[in-house]
């Protein structure tokens, strides 16, 4: 399991929830499940099965770029 923490930027990190729950939406859209977690609900959480192929991690992480791109600034 791994987690990112979605802040403002590096010198204010201030949490972003409602950034996070607009990237994990559009990951969803996109047939992609992640999870909300942390205790301000900023941290997007993956759970990567031991046995996902590289193909199927690399489409992952492809999806959660592009869903994080496609974010207003």
């Amino acid at each position: 399991m791994k987690g990112m923490k979605i802040v403002m930027n590096k010198k204010n990190p201030q949490p972003k929830a409602e950034l996070a729950k607009a990237i994990i939406k559009r990951c969803y859209e996109k047939r992609l499940i992640m999870l909300r977690a942390g205790f301000l609900g900023n941290v997007i959480r993956d759970l990567v099965p031991p046995v996902a192929t590289d193909e199927r991690l690399e489409r992952g992480l492809r999806i959660l770029e592009e869903a994080i791109a496609e974010q207003p600034n």
